[in-house]
């Protein structure tokens, strides 16, 4: 996949497949971390290529994916008292 503003390309020829589970995508500023993270949750459309997520396209079908998938941008705060672990427990049984 590949996206790109006006005449910036802040991805071209992306290919990236995850399996179940919590993933981390780690990189430098401006490496394009969370244009992969909006294009993959159907934030931002791709320019070039497709996206699929459980074999959906996220920009087109994200009604059907709501619920099965969820992302967290830096600079979210999140509570002190809690593990990371517990967070993501809380935040996935009140997701059902």
């Amino acid at each position: 996949m590949s996206k790109r503003f006006g005449f910036t390309w802040a991805l071209r020829g992306v290919t990236a497949s995850f399996g179940e589970g919590l993933h981390l995508v780690v990189g430098a500023n401006g490496s394009g971390k969370t244009t992969l993270l909006k294009l993959v949750n159907g934030m931002l459309r791709p320019t070039g290529g497709r996206v699929r997520v459980y074999g959906l396209d996220p920009w087109r079908e994200y009604p059907a994916l709501h619920g099965r998938i969820a992302f967290s941008y830096e600079g979210l705060p999140l509570p002190w008292w809690m593990t990371g672990r517990g967070f993501l427990e809380s935040v996935a049984g009140m997701r059902g």
